[in-house]
């Protein structure tokens, strides 16, 4: 394949992930001036973790706006469920402003909530919390649908089909970022802000309830330009039911039901010899009471029964009036992330973060609908102070270093998709539920030697030039965070460790 040149664009402010965190900072650094262009690995509004599984439900977490005492709860709530690892002043400022930023986006879009029984806007009781505060979109497709339109509309313009591979520095500031095509181009973008908000990492492991594309790329992206990130350890993980053709979680109020049974392929009860009747009939209680795992509330003895067995080789069923369903868990989002202030900037001066991509805002555990009031808080907030940076910097063209290509020497590869399946079951076994300390040196030792595969591998044509990154950029965040755990023995929220 021939070397190609890159292709050189320019911006005010480069947003990288066209999600709902993207889409809301491209078009608020647009209404602030700034020229926006915005980079997707897809379609904006169709991919990213935010948009997937067309049709299905979204909560967006945010107390009625004017209700103090509300505002208040939101705020107390949210640093219960991190567990000392949230950033107080970001949690303040994703409490006070998600009511007017939910507003706007009804009042931009004209999209319905789900109605209470009265006719008004419905409040529902998210996982975690104790009160009903989140309103809930009943079909996140139609959202989608809202928000391309703006979108088009606003002169943001839109890179799709392009990874970035690289955040271009130039005196310890973000000055631009050199991308990949998926037909194999290179493209340079100067820029004086850049933000990313490309999702999390949760596609980097075999069982995963999110985009395909979610593989880490913010954080490998990020640690690269020395940004600091922080927490990737709290996985949010859920019990999904394990079907070949879609992904679908299982309903955990079936176990509030207090008539569901978790059984292996013998029809072993897997609860028992491992918890009392009482201890069983509690555990079922709270972990009927919210979809993501966690320690804090006892119930995390299910998840951990269910992991145990899976890793066992054993297929685990949930039993009872819905039928028989074979569940295992899951990796469903990111609570830690890239380290950013009240305006999203992140530790590297011009680089900002929003959405699952950023962190401070969550911490061990989430509240439910948290991830869109954060991404409609943060993304409005880093797209203008993005924007207002762009304005202040003078700046120039920075130097732009080069994509390898397949006419560079090493090994020609072209199964890089079975390399990427490789990582994907090495995290699903060692960093889902539970993680044995014991083990992780030498998962570690394979991702690195995978890493080393990859990355002196040539590539034989576009497609699969493309399909390198994707491994390498799975194989990388796989690193970070099994490096994470290991620093990180004590179990916490979703993160259970076994000796």
């Amino acid at each position: 394949m021939p070397h190609r040149e890159p292709q050189s664009l320019s911006a005010d402010v480069l947003v990288i992930g066209g999600g709902i965190a993207g889409t809301v900072a491209a078009l608020e650094a647009r209404r602030t001036g700034a020229d926006t262009l915005l980079i997707s690995l897809g379609t904006p509004c169709r991919n990213g973790a935010s948009f997937y599984q067309s049709g299905s439900v979204r909560g967006i977490d945010a107390a009625p706006e004017g209700d103090r005492a509300a505002v208040e709860t939101h705020f107390r709530e949210i640093m219960e469920a991190a567990s000392g690892h949230a950033d107080e002043r970001l949690v303040r400022v994703l409490a006070e402003e998600a009511p007017r930023r939910l507003r706007e986006l009804v009042e931009q879009t004209g999209i319905p909530l789900k109605p209470a029984a009265n006719g008004e806007v419905g409040r529902f009781r998210g996982c975690f919390s104790r009160i009903e505060r989140a309103v809930i979109v009943e079909n996140i497709s139609d959202l989608a649908a809202r928000l391309a339109p703006l979108l088009q509309e606003s002169g943001v313009r839109v890179l799709e089909r392009t990874a970035v591979v690289e955040i271009i520095l130039r005196e310890e500031e973000a000055r631009g970022a050199l991308g990949l095509t998926r037909e194999g181009a290179t493209v340079s973008i100067e820029a004086p802000s850049v933000l990313l908000a490309a999702g999390g990492g949760c596609s980097a492991f075999a069982r995963s309830l999110t985009d395909p594309n979610q593989l880490g790329d913010s954080f490998v992206l990020a640690g690269d330009a020395g940004a600091k990130v922080r927490n990737l350890r709290f996985i949010q993980i859920m019990l999904g039911v394990v079907d070949a053709h879609r992904k679908e979680l299982f309903p955990t109020a079936f176990f509030a039901s207090g008539v569901c049974r978790l059984i292996d392929e013998q029809g072993a009860d897997i609860l028992s010899g491992r918890l009392s009747p009482g201890e069983i009939a509690s555990a079922m209680k709270f972990r009927g009471s919210h979809l993501p795992c966690t320690i804090r509330d006892g119930s995390g003895a299910i998840d951990l029964a269910v992991g145990e067995a899976v890793r066992a080789g054993r297929r685990v069923y949930a039993e009872g009036s819905f039928g028989r369903r074979e569940i295992a868990p899951f990796a469903h989002a990111s609570n830690g992330g890239i380290v950013i202030d009240e305006w999203g900037e992140s530790s590297v001066r011009g680089l900002f973060a929003c959405g699952e991509a950023a962190t401070g805002m969550h911490g061990a555990d989430r509240l439910g609908g948290g991830m869109v009031a954060a991404a409609l808080v943060f993304g409005a907030r880093a797209g203008r102070r993005a924007a207002e940076r762009a304005k202040r910097r003078a700046w120039g063209r920075p130097e732009i270093s080069s994509v390898p290509n397949a006419d560079e020497t090493g090994p020609v590869r072209t199964e890089y998709r079975s390399l990427l399946d490789r990582v994907r079951r090495l995290l699903a076994r060692h960093a889902l539920i539970p993680r044995v300390l014991g083990e992780l040196a030498g998962v570690a030792g394979e991702l690195e030697q995978l890493r080393r595969e990859i990355e002196e591998s040539t590539p034989c044509d576009a497609r699969a030039g493309w399909e390198r990154h994707r491994a390498s950029t799975a194989v990388r965040f796989g690193k970070m965070l099994v490096e994470e755990i290991r620093l990180h023995p004590r179990s916490e929220g979703p993160h259970i460790v076994r000796a």
